[in-house]
């Protein structure tokens, strides 16, 4: 059987034609029984390197997630303000175009 950690189309080496032998998971992928036929997918905020059984918190996905919600929310917080900021009364109308 092949180990956990990597694969093959049978779970299993040929050990007559070296065929269909066992070949690591790739990065972000893992199996965590003897005989896998597939890796899996790490779920969301997980990774690993190749030939693991398990996937590992990943910090770097994490904060990457985080920085762009912050960028978000930055950048919504500065146009509500712009848009609060402008009041009736400074914007004119002038052949049909609004002026600020």
């Amino acid at each position: 059987l092949c180990a956990p950690g990597y694969y093959s189309t049978t779970g299993h080496i040929d050990l007559e034609s070296q065929a269909d032998s066992c070949r690591r998971c790739p990065g972000g992928t893992y199996t965590s029984a003897p005989g896998s036929t597939e890796c899996r997918q790490c779920r969301f905020g997980l990774s690993i390197d190749g030939g693991q059984m398990s996937c590992a918190f990943d910090w770097g996905v994490v904060l990457l997630t985080l920085t762009h919600v912050l960028i978000v929310a930055v950048l919504a917080w500065a146009l509500r303000r712009q848009l609060v900021g402008i009041r009736i009364d400074d914007v004119c109308r002038e052949d049909d175009t609004i002026v600020v």
